[in-house]
């Protein structure tokens, strides 16, 4: 008894098996008992596999195995075929469902319109006008003994890679709008700090450890230096004409703060405890942990915003050039194949997925 005598019908199956070990003709045996024992129609089978020679050699397997049968009469009508060409065939035929072109064009190789759509981007005037002379500065500080060509070129095989898996650029788009918060909140509350009346945390400490004797001198200093060059840090880190390496010094010098204040004592007083009277406390804490998030920002940003214009001036080069590729034929019928079989699927993709369940009863 061979797999093809135990297969259930009303289920899905998967049979996984190495190069040589008899898929083909297992897919053979299995369309002669679905014809010969269970009456099921060819055409109302679908077969699809790799490659154009696999097809063939399925096509004329199974006619030999029918020869003699009524279906063989039929076997030029069923659907016998590569994945690709299933799949353009689908998207032939419902082209208003998947949103593509009423024509498609040849199918052929995006690789060049990877490249064009990096180039336009970084030749664009609003990529000029954002970075100005920046731009070199932040690829000397992201990346190291990478020129502009090879950027181009990360940035090409990365778009390539958000083609091929949509979720990439929500996830860049995701990470961006959390980047531009953090950026937001840290000005926020940088310039809210600063604008206070009674000082910055500097002042305060300054003043209220001038006669602190109790507290041991080592600590004393680290406390007074480190506020001492807080206000320098942050007009630093606030400033656009800064380079990314200074900010980025400026952010980590920022967040590191290595200061225990439960620890350090004037007056017999906690300095956590004198500390948090003050105002801009509060404040302070949240800039340091925002400095700590933005240094990231600072290497990233730049990078995903380059991708996400690629990424849709790509799509743009795609429609003005009316022509798909491989990966596209199998992404958009699998898109329109999810799409269709949502709760919230709309007539048109709800009544594709009812011809093809009437078309094909079996894949």
């Amino acid at each position: 008894m061979g797999i093809w005598d135990r297969l259930d019908f009303s289920r899905n199956a998967v049979i996984e098996a190495s190069a040589g070990t008899g898929k083909t003709y297992t897919l053979e045996k299995i369309v002669e008992r679905l014809v010969t024992e269970m009456n099921y129609d060819i055409r109302d089978i679908l077969l699809v596999t790799f490659t154009e020679k696999a097809a063939g050699e399925l096509k004329e397997r199974i006619r030999r195995a029918l020869m003699g049968h009524e279906a063989s009469k039929h076997l030029d009508d069923a659907t016998i075929c590569t994945i690709h060409a299933f799949c353009r065939e689908v998207l032939a035929d419902y082209p208003f469902e998947c949103g593509m072109m009423m024509a498609m064009g040849d199918v052929g190789n995006d690789s060049a319109l990877y490249q064009k759509a990096v180039h336009n981007v970084f030749t664009s005037r609003e990529f000029k006008d954002t970075y100005k002379d920046s731009f070199a500065k932040l690829m000397e500080f992201r990346y190291t003994n990478v020129n502009t060509e090879k950027m181009a070129n990360m940035a090409a095989d990365e778009l390539k890679r958000a083609i091929a898996n949509e979720n990439l650029l929500k996830e860049w788009k995701s990470k961006l709008n959390e980047y531009t918060k953090i950026e937001h909140d840290f000005e926020e509350k940088v310039n809210l700090l600063l604008s206070r009346t009674e000082g910055n945390p500097g002042a305060f400490v300054l003043t209220h450890t001038a006669n602190g004797d109790t507290l041991r001198k080592r600590r004393k200093k680290t406390i007074l230096d480190f506020f001492n060059g807080l206000d320098g840090k942050l007009e630093i880190a606030m400033n656009t004409a800064s380079s990314p390496k200074e900010i980025c010094d400026a952010l980590g010098f920022i967040a590191k703060g290595e200061i225990d204040f439960v620890l350090f004592k004037w007056d017999e007083k906690e300095v956590n405890q004198e500390f948090c009277q003050y105002p801009g406390f509060e404040i302070f804490m949240e800039i340091k942990e925002l400095a700590q998030a933005k240094i990231p920002v600072l290497k990233e940003k730049f990078f995903l915003e380059i991708m996400i214009s690629a990424y849709h001036e790509f799509v743009r080069l795609k429609l003005r050039s009316n022509s798909i590729t491989f990966d596209d034929l199998i992404r958009y019928t699998a898109r329109l194949v999810t799409e269709a079989t949502q709760e919230d699927a709309d007539d048109a993709k709800r009544a594709f997925v009812t011809r093809m369940q009437e078309r094909y009863k079996i894949a």
